[in-house]
């Protein structure tokens, strides 16, 4: 992997077996409150070390390869639940900085203060939900000025519904700005024809912050870019990268093939906070946090990195996209971290063994998760 999990925030000596090191894990399956993803149901494994309950939850179709980043940040988040020491310099702004060359990944700053304590803005997501459910959607996003929009569920094919429920939204809210979020799941052709239509829209274009992820490969990211600049009336769209830096070997490619204008990070895929924050460094672009679709537990990480970016300099101006333990049924904390005047907490949350035993996942389910576990357990050894 092109950016290594850095040593500094990982023990040295993992024992072979990650129950000497967890000294409880548990799986749960938590209900949704609607289809998200292609899901109605997230399962999660926590995990205690420690100082305290961490989250471990790729998503089911991610190798141990891939999974194991995850797995570094839960251990990372269960040994500093406060945040990392050593991490950054607060006041120190990336955002003059030359995008990296590839492989130079700079060390992490020295950082001198707690990223627990606070509350950082969030936005609120829309899923691929009919127009006619938007207004449902909203209300469970107390105080939030910006949401992010699913588009393109199904492709080309979704147009009609994406320009209705960006429609809804648009006249639900008024007053807040709106993201898109395509996934990757459209040509450059697709997606231009998309923007076009959507930016007839009244308001659309002076109230867009940017497009996430609208194709896939880094290449058409820039493609589409140059298209776009290209194009008197969608010059002012503004691309932002998510999977390509998620679940890129190589997520500085983005900032030098010039394919975003924006990039979104995650704690857990991208192995811990620290690295994430040094991957914005490198990168040296715009950056928003966004969930992985955690449990309130896994949150708390992101929401550390997005205090994290703004202590930087980065990321004050754009609310993460925390706001998602609102579209979970149930959770696993007493007080789930939803919401409340646009912004959530960065503190550590204990599990509540209640909840957990209540919600606990079907024994198959706990066996496979075991199983995951012990596979990216056994990769980060070797690393």
């Amino acid at each position: 992997m092109s950016y290594s999990l850095s040593a500094a925030h990982l023990p040295a000596d993992l024992p072979a077996d990650p129950r000497e090191f967890f000294t409880d894990v548990r799986v749960v399956e938590l209900p949704m409150t609607t289809k998200f993803r292609g899901i109605t149901s997230r399962q999660v494994c926590l995990l205690r070390g420690p100082e305290g309950w961490a989250e471990f939850s790729p998503f089911p179709e991610y190798g141990p390869q891939e999974a194991h980043r995850w797995l570094a940040a839960a251990i990372e988040f269960s040994l500093n639940p406060h945040g990392p020491a050593g991490l950054l310099t607060p006041g120190t702004s990336t955002s003059s900085a030359s995008p990296a060359k590839a492989h130079e990944v700079p060390p992490a700053p020295a950082y001198s203060g707690r990223l627990s304590g606070a509350r950082v803005p969030v936005n609120g997501t829309v899923p691929a939900v009919s127009a006619e459910d938007v207004p449902g959607v909203l209300d469970r996003f107390d105080g939030v000025d910006v949401f992010k929009i699913k588009i393109a569920e199904h492709g080309a094919a979704s147009k009609d519904a994406d320009v209705a429920r960006v429609r809804a939204v648009l006249a639900a809210a008024p007053n807040a700005k709106i993201r898109l979020d395509a996934n990757g799941k459209l040509s450059i052709d697709e997606a231009v024809a998309h923007l076009r239509k959507l930016s007839s829209l009244d308001g659309f274009v002076q109230r867009l912050e940017y497009v996430e992820q609208p194709v896939a490969s880094v290449e058409d990211m820039a493609r589409l870019r140059e298209r776009l600049q290209a194009d008197s009336e969608l010059c002012g769209i503004r691309i932002a990268a998510d999977e390509n830096i998620r679940r890129s070997e190589d997520p500085l490619r983005v900032a030098q093939l010039g394919a975003a204008d924006h990039i979104v990070v995650k704690a857990q895929p991208l192995g811990g906070v620290a690295a994430a924050v040094r991957i914005v460094q490198s990168c040296g672009l715009p950056a928003t946090v966004s969930s992985a679709l955690e449990s309130s537990i896994g949150l708390a990480a992101g929401a550390q990195l997005a205090l994290a970016l703004a202590q930087l300099g980065e990321g004050a101006a754009w609310a993460a996209g925390l706001g998602t333990a609102s579209l979970l049924a149930a959770d696993v904390v007493d007080h789930p971290r939803r919401p409340h005047g646009g912004t959530i907490s960065t503190d550590p949350m204990d599990v509540s063994v209640q909840l957990a035993e209540d919600h606990r996942a079907p024994a198959e389910a706990e066996e496979w998760w075991l199983a995951r576990l012990a596979a990216c357990w056994k990769l980060l050894r070797e690393a």
